[in-house]
């Protein structure tokens, strides 16, 4: 708003306006502008938490739809986190991140780069790293893969029992 009113003589000149008609648009619009993009800005933000919220409650949307045996519609929606006995979405709290709004978004964050802000691991720390993670990804479905034969029975379970 400062800058069109600095070049108030400019847009008079151009437009064929009032010079003094200008000036007092600026004057006015230093006083009306601010609080209305402020009550904007802050509307649009309580619908962006509303919406982050939603998402967190009840999950992502995933565009199925399902008819109930009573007639109605419903769109079936992926749970972010746990579910209870019933099959709802528990609740989770904001975390800091960016809220996954559609399907593809799950997990599109990747992993966090490794370094500073303002420099980089060198090549050999990098390198380290690296490996540790994927020596600890292995080391995580040794343990799953483990963990599901001890509560399935090993796939070569003499009594048929899986």
């Amino acid at each position: 708003m400062l800058t069109l009113a600095a070049m108030n003589d400019i847009i008079a000149f151009k437009f064929h306006i009032s010079l003094n008609a200008t000036t007092w648009i600026g004057r006015i619009g230093m006083v009306v502008l601010p609080p209305f993009v402020y009550f904007l800005s802050y509307r649009w933000s309580i619908g962006l938490q509303r919406s982050d919220r939603s998402v967190l409650e009840h999950g992502v949307e995933t565009g199925i739809i399902k008819r109930l045996p009573h007639g109605a519609y419903i769109e079936l929606h992926q749970p972010l986190g746990p579910v209870d006995d019933h099959g709802h979405p528990l609740p989770l709290e904001y975390q800091g991140a960016a809220v996954p709004k559609r399907m593809n978004k799950l997990g599109s964050a990747g992993a966090p780069g490794s370094g500073s802000f303002l420099s980089a691991d060198p090549g050999s720390e990098d390198a380290a790293l690296r490996e540790a993670g994927h020596a600890a990804e292995q080391r995580a479905l040794t343990a799953l893969r483990e963990y599901q034969d001890s509560i399935a029975g090993s796939p070569n379970d003499e009594h048929g029992q899986h």
